[in-house]
């Protein structure tokens, strides 16, 4: 299990019971969407009380946060190739890499996605999964600043912002996926880099 999806505090659980509540919330939410998860018939088919679920995770949102963290990248180590185009990029694959399906898993996919933009979940999966890959992102621009590789007006929200908004409509609507030359260069743009000349080192 992902440290993302790892329920936290509390006194020790049954990890196996655990695992089952994961596993059938996620089964749900890939067939059904958020909408399709009620605790009361979860805990009927995983064989356990409500109260066992609301043990674990104090709310359906929460449960669901940690169910699609489970299909999402465990974080990679911190990077540093030199080059921050190079670096950003990386950071966006890990971050987009479960948002981009093979055709056969594009409606499951779809399904997760729904779940995970949820009123409900949102705020869950982001500090689950998203918020520290942000902070690495922003590390990555800053570094480039202290380089002298791109620009000090570089806004680094704006940046990370506008790539996670290309690669999810590139990914999830268009469903055709990210190509690295391509987002290569969609980094380069919003970095003020030239496509043509070497990253300075």
């Amino acid at each position: 299990m992902s440290e993302e999806a790892r329920p936290r505090g509390g006194r020790p659980r049954d990890t196996d019971l655990t695992e089952r509540i994961l596993e059938e919330a996620l089964r749900v939410l890939t067939a059904s969407g958020f909408a399709g998860l009620r605790i009361e018939q979860l805990a009927a088919t995983v064989g356990c009380g409500k109260a066992a679920v609301y043990r674990r995770f104090s709310t359906p949102g929460e449960l669901a946060a940690a169910a699609i963290a489970r299909t999402l990248p465990a974080s990679a180590e911190s990077v540093d190739s030199g080059d921050v185009v190079s670096d950003l990029i990386a950071i966006n694959d890990e971050i987009t890499s479960g948002l981009q399906p093979d055709s056969d898993e594009r409606n499951a996919s779809g399904s997760l996605l729904s779940a995970m933009l949820a009123p409900e979940v949102r705020p869950h999966i982001w500090e689950r999964y998203f918020a520290a890959r942000r902070v690495r992102a922003r590390e990555i621009i800053a570094r480039g600043k202290e380089r002298r590789q791109i620009s000090q007006d570089v806004d680094a929200d704006d940046v990370i912002d506008a790539l996670s908004g290309y690669s999810l409509y590139r990914s999830s609507m268009r469903g055709v996926g990210l190509e690295d030359a391509h987002t290569r260069r969609i980094v380069q743009l919003l970095l003020g880099v030239s496509p043509d000349a070497p990253s300075p080192m």
